[in-house]
This record gives C-alpha cells, structure tokens and sequence, in this order.
C-alpha cells in the first residue's frame, strides 16, 4: 500500500504524541528501532520486505542495521542507534538542512563521527552511497561516497532535525528518503545539486567546427564500378544466375581458429538466452535441418534463428540446392507480401507445386494422392448410376479429380502425404517471415504446424532473433516440444573473403573457362575491358591489404568485430572502407582502416566505431573516464562469467565505488550497447535492437570483440583520440581553444588539397592535445580513499587505465613530464585529506601567511595560477613536504585557496608547470624520477624569497 505525503504527517503527528526523548531515554538499540526507527521508515512508504536488516557487509566483520531498496537493488544503508546514546542533541542550534558534514560533527561531538566512520564503512563496502544516520529522533541524510574528484570531507549532508520536535523538517526526510523519491532518483539528483563538481567551462570542439563529417572523412563516389564490384561478387548467393557463386562462395563453418582467445570469446555467435534450447547449426550442417527418415505421420516445425544478416536467405537456399535430388522442397518467399491469410498461403504452397513440381499433377499420381475422395465417390451417391453405365466413371472420376486439385489446402495435404508414403521426403521453407506485420507472423506460424501436422512434411521458419523475441514477448511464438530449434552461427569472416576475392579472381582470369554465367553477358558490353579491370583491381586490393599483408589478420578482426555476426554488413561496412581508401593507395594500414570506420557511412548516420568513449554522460560533470572503466569492469571478468555475462546491478555497484551518478551509469551502459561496444545478453544481436536499447535492472552484459579491439588495439592510433577529442567535453579552457586552433589549421590543409583528411588527422596534434588533457584530469577523476582503491576489482580498472595512458606516454614524450597520479599513493599529503573529518592528524599543519592578494596576484607573464603555485610550494616546504606532483598541487591550491566552487583543474596546473614561465622560475625544483614509471615531481629552491616578495608585495614567511 503505497503511503501519501499527507498520510505520513498525520502518523508522524501520532507518534510525536505517543513518545518523547524523555519517554524512551531508557530504551536500548533494538527498542528504539522497534518503536521508532522501523515506524518512520513505514510511513516514508518502506514496506518491512524492504528493510533487509542486518545485513552481512562483505570484507568487514560487521552488519548494516538497514538495507533500503527493492528486487536485490538496495539505495540506502541506514545507521540506527538508541535515543540518547549517539548525537543525543547537538552542541549548537541548528536551524538549516543542508550543513557541511564536518559542521555536523563539530556540532554533535564525537559520538556521530563515530557513526559516521561506521556508516561509511558500510557504504564503500556495499558500494550504496547515501546514508540514514539515525537514533529514532535525530535523523540526517549523508553521501558517505563522494562523486569524482572528492573526499568526504568536502560533502555537504541534509538534517531533518529531531522529528518528535514539531519544529523539524519532516518534509526534507519525505523528499529525500521516502520510497517513492529514492525509486524516482529525487535522492541522487538531491544529492547530485548539493555535492556536485559542476565546472563554470564546458565546451566540445564540435560545437564550434561543426561535426567531424564535415571535414571531409566520408567515402569516395569517384572510384569506378566499385558499387558494381560490391553488387555482383558480395551481395547474395540466392539468385539462380549466382549458384555458381553458391557453390564456390559458401562457407561452411563458424569456427574462428585464427583469432586470439579473448577476441575468440567475443567473437563467438552463441544463441542467445531467449532463444532456449536452441541447438547451435555451423553454416555446412544443412543436413540437420530436414530429417529424411521417415516413420511418423506428424512432421515437423523447424525454426533456424539468426542474426540480421547472418545469412539464413543463402542457407535456406544452400539446403534447397542439395536435397535437389533427395525430395521434393517448396520455398515461400514472403519478402514482398502485403496481405497474408492462411487461404493464400495454401494457395500460394499449390502455385509453387505447379510451378516447381508439375509432375505431381499427372493422373497417376493425383490417383494415388485422391484416393480416398474416388474411393467414397464409388460407394457415395452415384454408386448406382454407374453401376448402370461404366462409362460415366471416366467423367466423373476427373471432375472429382479437377475439383480436389482447386482445393489448395486439399491438394497441398494430400500430395504431401502420397510423397510421405512413398518414403519421400517433404521440406517446405517459409522465407523473410521477418517482412510481415505481427499479425500475418501469426498466421505464417499458425499455418507451418498445421501444415506438419497435416501432410507430415518439415516446414523450416527462418527468423531474426529480434522476430523471434518479440513474438515470444507477444505469447503466439509459443515453441512446442516437437518443434526442432536452431541458431545459426556467422561464417567465418576471414573465410568469406578469401573465397570471395579468390572467385573473383578466377572468373576473371583470361586463361581460365568462367564458370558464372554472368560473364558472357559482360563480355558483350562495350565497356568491358575497363570493368573487368576494375574488378581484378578492387579485387587485388583487398588480397594485399587482407590476406597477404603481415596485419591483415588483424584489420580482418577488426571489419568482423564491426560486422558482428553479420554477413551483410560485414559486405557494407567493407565497400565503405574501400571507397574511402581506393583513391589513396593500394595497401590499407591499420589507421587507415580505423580512420574509415570513424567516419559516418556516406557522410551520414552513426559511426561505424563510436568516438564517444570518453563523452561525459552529464557536459559539466567529472565523468570523462565512466564508460572506459565499465568497459574494463566487463573485460576484466573471467571467461567463463563474461560469456555468462554481467548483471547491470553489479556494474552499477562498481561504477558507484566512483561516485558516479545511477543516472550516468544507466545512460552509459545505453550507449555503450547502442553503439556495440557491449552486448546486452537479453536483446537481439542486430543494430535496429541495439539502437532501439533500453536499459533494464534484470540485463546482463559482456563486452564485444569491437570493445575489446578498443581498448587492445584501437586507442593506441592517433587518429582515434583525434576523433575522440573532437566530441568530448572539454572542462578546461586553454587545452579546449588549442584543439579548436589545431583543428582549424588542418580544415585549411584539407580545403586546399595538401593531404587526405584521415591522414592528416592521424598526423595533426589532435591526439596529443586530447590525450594529454584526458591525462592531466585523471587525477580528478579518481577515487581519493585508499582503502575503496585496494579492492580487487577497482585496482584492476586502475591498472588497466594506468596501461593506456602508458601507450600515450611513450607516443606522445610531453605526457611523460607529469604523470597523473592519484594523491591517494603519494606519501606527500596529510592524512586530513583522506580520511573523514574529525579525525587527526598526527601533529598540527603550520600555518603559512596568505597575501592579501593571493588570488589575484600574477607571476611577470603568467596568469594568478603561477602565483598561487608559488604558495602552495612554500606551504609545503613549511610542513615538512620537498616534493609534489602536478595532482597533488592542484588539490593544495583548491583546499588551501580557491575552495570548490573555484576549483582549478590538474589539466591547467599541469600546463602550467610545463609551460615556459614556469621552468624558467628559478625557485621552481623540477625532479624526474625515472622508476617505476617516468614523472615529475615539483618542489621549492632556495632563494625563492625575492619572488615571493615581488609578487605579492609583502614579507616572505620563516619556513620550518
């Protein structure tokens, strides 16, 4: 029963009256959740199925008091005490409902930092954020795991007062923590305004040079019959004139013996988990489909499942070719049907029998099929009337005759049954059952049982797996026990091109007889010898860049990865590649195959590679890293639980030890299956379901091969991250205006012609400028508490970031100046900085003077950033700190100076220690230290007085 706003204040009223502090001062802990805490939470609309109390916390010898949430889904960790013992009333009067955390502390004394440090155990344990702190009567909402970039100490939390006080704000309580408002995301988007890292700069150079398209990246319209190649010799094998291709062309196997193991397992075209039981069919195993033994009356129903563009038209017409001789095989191409009932379908079955087997329509053997129907004609009503003149029988028996064959369903069955009798045989395929309305698929499957049933014969359905999910959502696909069902696995993708490009070349050689028929009708065109040309050329390219080349195995699993079980598009994706590359040269590299992929496909809808990784879900937040570490949480599972795959619930548990928001990690995990980096177990494999993605709580996900690739291969090429650069958000002005400088010194390169777009993309300072920023902010990004950072599977995320960057650093020399490191492993900072506040340190921070100009002081050429870096250095050497990273630098300055709603970036404190000014300072310490990685750390020389004094106007402070 769901509780109103209205109805909840009428029961706090009651309670208010029934007890008081005074009334339960003797009540222990249990009595207080009984009496008090267990009934508030009621009445913000918490069913006690809700509760989950006392649950186990993982890794910690302790159980939270309440687990709030619902379907294994928990929001809230509630932390309750006994009326009196903890944060009894506070020290000062407190009147508002938002307050700094440490405020609150200071306010209540050390029992609630008590319960706090407790509290927020069990929130990085259980990776749940907000936490209720309460004792029955006081009750404050926390964030106890701070969004990107932050530590607790920097949070703010809302207090609902002393609710047994009519002067509390209950309704802060509702609006937080009701049932209602948590399921809605009113508590993280309350949160999200109060705590959040929000920055004043947010800008994407698309904004200003318009989309990456625009540059000149799209595909060739110039390369001669280069569309024509594509249509005659990698379009289907189904046409009569191409069963030469058929039977040259086919591959028969999914095997994927060539590829490495991780890329293997993501490669792999497995059945999906709504497709149930279904038996896995290799392309070649056309046998297994129609069962030529005989020996029951009933036949079969056949469904072969399959990916969008699999190729199930072609192996429904591979199996046709071979049981040729075998039996007798009908094919029902729906593709161009309008209006399905089941009395056309019989017709159209008996049009296709005339059609395809007119033998069946000779007088012995309709004879035989009819042989009931004359039987019952000899004994029925004119039994006498022949009797008395045989020579009617004749007439009469064809009239019955010619009236059973213009009854298709009467004719269909009973032919069916004459072959069945006779040990023959009897396949009919229904194709592209896909094209049709919902309701004319009912019909169709409605009508390939009754069919079986009837005549005995197979009737094989190949379907999509987005037509096979939808009507298993919709109740009629309701698979049978007799039903036979078959997922058919992709081709081998290396296979389908070498005999592709291998037919090509022999149906074009000169010295050879051309088995295709097509060829004597080319040779009769007059533009013959420049076509033909064409063709081995095109032809010949592939073969070098593919086959032959030493990284042609690895460019072929990249086109597969983009492909993704389809053939067809696998055939679109590959003429878009070589329609970019034709004109350039005759070898691809791996660069020059990526630079297409990230292109949109004839200049226009969405890239075959998303260059969205690093695009935050939410412009002005922290969340440039969100889908790289999600896509590395997937990667790092075992093989046997990726292929079984990841529930959202725990990728969203991981993404939250970061302080992502539930709304980002959702939008992101939407993106990333729409844009096939991660496969949702529970939809089709298809782009159309893929676009169409939704995200739901009971989803499990695994990453794809073009996912893998990414992060194995793909971020590794310039061209990439300038593309990637392109898009995201820049939160840092001066590394945003130098990319949009850069970007518009190549426009002018390409618009007069001095090099292709792609190349001078990969070869501009696009990706320097991007992977340095993305670099420089890491450390804002990252997780400050060391303990959250030990866990196994966020320390493997790390690393496996920490891997990346490390490829940039050895392309790029300048990132190697700073490495981003996280303040949480230098020894440098205070302990205050990373733990909760109230706790202290071991020995007071001296203080150090600050100018009364300290935020507007410039250094001679710098901007107020060199004067406050200058500071920040004599303030650590006055504690006892030599040495800082750029990070660690930047955390000084926004604690010590700026203060969060000015905070800096690490990106600009780390231009501008490496920027000229600077390192001309000679009070500056630059110091490189070599292992276990190459960085730079910054400290303070001597002699750094007569700067100080210059640029602040005032005495220089006696260090320690």
């Amino acid at each position: 029963m769901t509780t109103t706003r209205e109805q909840a204040f009428e029961q706090l009223a009651a309670l208010r009256s029934k007890y008081s502090n005074d009334s339960l001062a003797g009540a222990n802990e249990a009595t207080t959740r009984l009496l008090l805490v267990d009934e508030i939470l009621v009445l913000l609309g918490w069913e006690k199925q809700h509760f989950n109390p006392e649950r186990k916390v993982a890794s910690y010898k302790g159980y939270t008091d309440y687990q709030l949430g619902e379907k294994d889904s928990p929001r809230l960790v509630v932390e309750a005490k006994k009326v009196g013992h903890s944060f009894s009333s506070p020290r000062q009067v407190l009147r508002k409902t938002e307050y700094d955390l440490t405020y609150l502390q200071s306010a209540f004394g050390p029992s609630l930092s008590e319960v706090l440090e407790q509290a927020r155990t069990y929130c990085e344990q259980t990776r749940i954020p907000y936490s209720i702190l309460t004792n029955g009567a006081e009750w404050i909402v926390a964030q106890l795991v701070p969004p990107p970039g932050r530590t607790v100490s920097d949070l703010k939390a809302f207090y609902a007062g002393n609710l047994l006080d009519p002067e509390s704000s209950f309704e802060v309580l509702w609006n937080l923590a009701a049932r209602s408002s948590v399921l809605q995301g009113s508590l993280e988007e309350s949160f999200d305004a109060l705590n959040r890292r929000e920055f004043e700069f947010s800008r994407s150079p698309r904004e200003v040079l318009g989309e990456l398209s625009t540059l000149g990246l799209s595909a060739s319209n110039n390369a001669p019959y280069l569309r024509d190649f594509y249509h005659y010799f990698f379009d289907e094998l189904v046409d009569p004139q191409r069963w030469s291709m058929l039977q040259h062309c086919f591959v028969t196997s999914a095997r994927l013996d060539q590829y490495e193991a991780e890329i293997k397992r993501a490669l792999e075209d497995s059945a999906p988990k709504f497709v149930e039981g279904a038996e896995e069919l290799q392309p070649g195993d056309t046998q297994k489909v129609v069962l030529d033994r005989g020996g029951d009356k009933r036949g079969r129903v056949v469904l072969i499942v399959g990916a969008v563009g699999v190729g199930k038209t072609t192996f429904v017409t591979k199996v046709m070719r071979e049981r040729a001789g075998k039996g007798k095989n009908i094919l029902l191409n729906l593709i161009n049907e309008t209006e399905i009932t089941e009395k056309k379908l019989w017709q159209m079955i008996s049009e296709s029998i005339v059609q395809s087997h007119s033998s069946l329509l000779e007088y012995d053997s309709l004879k035989k099929a009819f042989h009931r129907q004359i039987e019952l004609l000899k004994k029925g009503p004119k039994i006498r009337l022949l009797a008395g003149d045989p020579a009617l029988w004749p007439a009469v028996e064809a009239e019955e005759l010619d009236r059973c064959m213009h009854d298709p369903e009467l004719l269909v069955v009973s032919l069916f049954k004459m072959l069945r009798s006779e040990h023959v045989s009897v396949a009919v395929f229904l194709d592209n059952v896909d094209r049709l309305e919902e309701s004319h698929q009912r019909t169709v499957y409605s009508l390939a049982h009754k069919l079986s049933a009837e005549s005995g014969c197979t009737t094989i359905v190949p379907i999509r797996e987005t037509t096979y999910l939808r009507a298993k959502e919709d109740g009629f696909l309701d698979v049978r026990t007799s039903d036979a069902v078959f997922h058919l696995q992709a081709p081998d993708v290396m296979q389908v091109l070498s005999r592709r490009i291998k037919y090509v070349e022999r149906q074009l050689d000169e010295q050879d007889v051309p088995t295709d028929p097509r060829i004597k009708e080319w040779r009769r065109q007059l533009d013959w010898p420049q076509f033909r040309e064409a063709m081995v050329d095109y032809a010949t390219e592939l073969k070098e860049s593919l086959l032959v080349d030493q990284a042609g195995r690895s460019k072929v699993t990249l086109l597969a990865a983009v492909a993704w079980h389809s053939v067809r598009r696998l055939f679109r994706v590959l003429r878009h590649v070589h329609g970019m590359l034709h004109k350039h040269r005759m070898k691809w590299t791996m660069s020059n195959v990526i630079s297409t992929l990230i292109a949109a496909e004839e200049g226009f809808g969405p890239q075959f590679i998303t260059t969205d990784l690093f695009v935050s879900p939410s412009s002005k937040n922290l969340a440039h890293y969100l889908k790289l570490r999600m896509l590395l949480s997937l990667r790092s599972a075992s093989p046997l639980v990726g292929k079984a795959g990841i529930s959202f619930e725990i990728l969203t548990r991981t993404m939250r030890t970061y302080g992502y928001r539930r709304a980002w990690i959702e939008s992101s995990a939407e993106s990333l299956v729409k844009t096939r980096l991660v496969e949702c177990l529970e939809i089709p494999s298809g782009p159309d379901a893929a676009q169409a993605y939704s995200v739901r709580d009971d989803h499990t996900y695994r990453i794809s091969a073009l996912g893998v690739l990414l992060l194995s291969e793909i971020l590794k090429h310039k061209v990439y991250l300038a593309a990637a650069g392109w898009r995201v958000n820049f939160l840092s002005e001066d590394p945003f205006n130098d990319f949009v400088s850069e970007a518009r010194v190549l426009r002018t390169l390409v618009e007069e012609d001095s090099g292709s777009a792609a190349d001078l993309l990969g070869t501009s300072k696009l990706a320097e400028i991007f992977a340095t920023y993305v670099n420089d902010i890491l450390p804002d990004e990252q997780i400050k508490n060391t303990a959250l950072l030990s866990l196994p599977e966020i320390s493997s995320i790390e690393n496996e970031i920490e891997n990346v960057l490390y490829w940039w650093r050895q392309e790029f020399p300048e990132l190697n100046e700073e490495l981003a490191e996280s303040p949480i492993t230098s020894t440098n900072v205070g302990a205050s900085q990373m733990t909760l506040p109230g706790v202290q340190m071991e020995r007071e921070p001296r203080i150090t003077p600050k100018p009364r100009n300290l935020l507007s002081a410039r250094l001679s050429g710098t901007s107020e950033l060199g004067a406050q870096i200058l500071w920040v250095l004599v303030d650590a050497a006055n504690n006892g700190i030599q040495l800082m990273t750029g990070a660690e630098i930047a955390e000084r300055i926004n604690k010590l100076i700026r203060g969060e709603d000015r905070a800096v970036l690490n990106t600009n404190v780390s231009r501008a220690l490496r920027g000229k000014v600077l390192r001309t300072q000679k009070w500056l310490r630059v110091n490189v230290q070599a292992q276990p990685v190459l960085k730079q750390t910054y400290g303070l020389h001597s002699g750094w007085e007569p700067a100080w004094k210059e640029t602040f106007d005032d005495t220089p402070p006696e260090l320690l």
